[in-house]
Formats: C-alpha cells, sequence, structure tokens
C-alpha cells in the first residue's frame, strides 16, 4: 500500500508540473514561440507547430495523470516530454546560449544544468509511475475493477 500512495504522489506532482507548464503556453503563445526560437533547433516554419502542440500534449497528459486514466500512456509521454526537454536544455548549454528556460513561460530564469537535472528527474518520476501503475485514487483501477468478469456463477 505504500508504494501505491507513493506512486499516487508522484503522479500528482507530475500532473501539477505538467499543468503549471502547459497553460502558461497557451495563455502566452507569443512567449513561447519566442523561448522556442531561442534555442536554435527548429525552422522558423515548424515553431508555430510546436507552440500549439506542445502544451496541449503537457496538458493532456497532466489531466490524464490527475484523474489516473490512461496513467501508462500519459506518464510514458511525459517522460518522453522530460527527455526531449533535457536535449534542448544541453544542446543550447552546449552551444554556449544563454537564454530562458521557457520552462513555464513566464519564467525567466536562464537555462543552467539544474534544469537538466530537473528534466532527468520528471523523466525518472514519469518512469516509475509508468512500471508501477497509477496508484490509490485512479480511474484506471475503477475501469479495471469492473471490466474483470464476475465470479459469480448466475451471470
Amino acid at each position: 500500500m505504500k508504494t501505491r500512495v507513493m506512486v499516487l504522489l508522484i503522479r500528482l506532482g507530475l500532473a501539477y508540473l505538467f499543468l503549471r507548464s502547459g497553460i502558461p503556453k497557451v495563455a502566452y503563445p507569443l512567449i513561447f514561440a519566442d523561448a522556442v526560437q531561442a534555442y536554435e533547433l527548429l525552422p522558423s516554419a515548424l515553431v508555430p507547430s510546436v507552440i500549439v502542440v506542445v502544451p496541449w500534449l503537457e496538458i493532456v497528459a497532466a489531466l490524464a495523470l490527475l484523474v489516473g486514466l490512461l496513467t501508462g500512456g500519459a506518464a510514458l509521454l511525459t517522460g518522453l516530454l522530460s527527455l526531449s526537454f533535457a536535449v534542448l536544455v544541453t544542446s543550447a548549454l552546449w552551444k554556449g546560449l544563454d537564454i530562458s528556460c521557457g520552462c513555464f513561460t513566464t519564467d525567466i530564469s536562464v537555462i543552467q544544468w539544474r534544469h537538466v537535472v530537473f528534466d532527468l528527474v520528471l523523466l525518472a518520476m514519469s518512469f516509475l509511475v509508468h512500471q508501477k501503475g497509477p496508484g490509490v485514487l485512479a480511474l484506471d483501477n475503477l475501469i479495471r475493477r469492473r471490466s474483470k468478469p464476475s465470479s459469480d456463477p448466475k451471470l
């Protein structure tokens, strides 16, 4: 039971962080677009697609984690996003770019190695949720219970 509660807390922490990250990007797309362009990795033609798709992936994954629905897929998505962010920040640091992280859009902190570490911690948290399941208080558990065949011979 301890593990299931720990997984719940990790799942809710991921949900909070990805909601906290995705919502401002939707609310302030031009600021997010500037942050994306500052990484100097994508052609300008792809930036509009990225600034629409990435925040909504973060929000949808966060909401799924929040309610514990399709938890494995949501955790896989947050893990892939975290790994992508870690690679992007690492690339920018190696290039010597002095740019804002763009993590929470309105946060103007300059990228540092601690951002990479943070993303790798999020990756590990996502992996744990993916491997251990949703924990307690998850819709996945309710759906799984309801989909099990009844052992009542009358049915």
